[in-house]
């Protein structure tokens, strides 16, 4: 971190803006209000420092403040010190001029209880008026069933019949029963507690009985996959599991899932339902951070809505909201069809977000100009 800015005076490059993303990044906020305080060089620059998973935030021993060539003045509970530790996340929080995360939603939850904020919601709270929440994108040209070159059939919103192909497909490659009117469940994920494993693994069970597929890949705790793999085991024609990296096989998923599962305890933004969306299968989700922000929940009445919401983050909520989905699968393939075909139309791209981001740089620019000087 200060070899940006110590090549930033090399290249004599004197940024108006340095947008640090994450702990990683955490001390240039820092630095430039404390080591370059009086640097004349770097008067004139101010900081936009982004959050993309609070969770993560690199704590470490408070000897750290001296090697990194900060002081004792700098280690308060105002500044670099969490609990007798120094944290580089709060270092950014505490420091930069103006400060985002990646969803409205997911903005509003890590301000209210430690369950969301891990320690930071107070500071946050201080902060709120410089704390902005702007939706992630994904690359439109990446993720585009018309001309998407890992998946044998593409498929629009107007030409939807290739899909049932690419369905079939990710049947036989996943060793699934080829059979179209299985409805089949996808996952494609970290396997970690905070994409709520747990609740999925309290449940699936009950829906590979009913004759429900499923096919997961993802990597991450030894515990769910070694569940995951049990349940293939048991159930070799309706279950898979893959926990390689597997670029193709993801985009598979996406492409021959009838239903996407993102059963997430907290979720700062969510690029997978915006995929789904696109690829036409249906996301059931918890109400939590972009989740809650992409994701409208399906009215049956006014047929209105993109996917399944459950009530609130829990097993018993989130098997309704699947078994909801389920059941209108199998039973109102009309009704289906115009729900996948709603999603499909769904803009997920980055104008609206830079747009954003362009508008928290001016406002960045214009608070820095306007302080006081130190």
């Amino acid at each position: 971190s200060r070899a940006v800015l110590e090549t930033a005076k090399a290249l004599d490059f004197r940024p108006d803006i340095i947008h640090a993303q994450d702990w990683q990044t955490g001390l240039i906020p820092a630095y430039l209000k404390t080591v370059y305080r009086i640097d004349a060089f770097f008067i004139p620059t101010a900081t936009v420092f982004t959050i993309h998973n609070i969770a993560y935030q690199g704590l470490f021993p408070k000897n750290t403040l001296f090697h990194a060539g900060f002081s004792w003045a700098d280690f308060t509970p105002d500044g670099l010190e969490f609990y007798d530790q120094m944290n580089f996340l709060k270092a950014g929080l505490a420091y930069a001029t103006i400060l985002n995360t990646v969803s409205p939603a997911y903005a509003q939850e890590v301000q209210t209880t430690n369950a969301y904020g891990r320690g930071m919601e107070g500071l946050l709270q201080k902060r709120t008026k410089d704390f902005f929440g702007i939706l992630n994108g994904i690359d439109l040209k990446e993720w585009n069933p018309a001309k998407d070159p890992l998946i044998p059939h593409p498929f629009t919103a107007k030409r939807l019949e290739p899909r049932a192909l690419d369905k079939a497909e990710l049947q036989r490659i996943s060793r699934l029963t080829e059979d179209p009117r299985a409805p089949i469940l996808g996952m494609v994920s970290r396997l970690d507690p905070q994409k709520g494993f747990d609740i999925l693994l309290d449940i699936v069970e009950e829906f590979l009985r009913d004759g429900v597929q499923i096919s997961v890949l993802g990597q991450g705790e030894r515990s769910y996959l070694a569940t995951l793999r049990l349940l293939a085991r048991k159930y070799p024609h309706q279950a898979s599991v893959s926990s390689n990296f597997n670029e193709p096989l993801a985009h598979k998923i996406y492409a021959g899932c009838d239903i996407f599962l993102m059963p997430s305890r907290f979720e700062p933004c969510g690029l997978g339902q915006m995929i789904a969306l696109r690829y036409g299968a249906v996301p059931v989700v918890t109400p939590t951070g972009g989740l809650k922000d992409t994701v409208t929940p399906f009215d049956p009445q006014a047929r209105k809505g993109l996917g399944f919401v459950s009530t609130e983050i829990g097993t018993p909520a989130y098997r309704q909201a699947l078994l909801n989905a389920v059941r209108l699968y199998r039973w109102a393939p009309d009704v289906w069809k115009k729900l996948m075909g709603r999603g499909m139309a769904c803009s997920f791209g980055w104008e609206q977000s830079v747009e954003k981001y362009l508008e928290i740089y001016r406002l960045a620019l214009s608070r820095k100009q306007h302080s006081s000087p130190d």
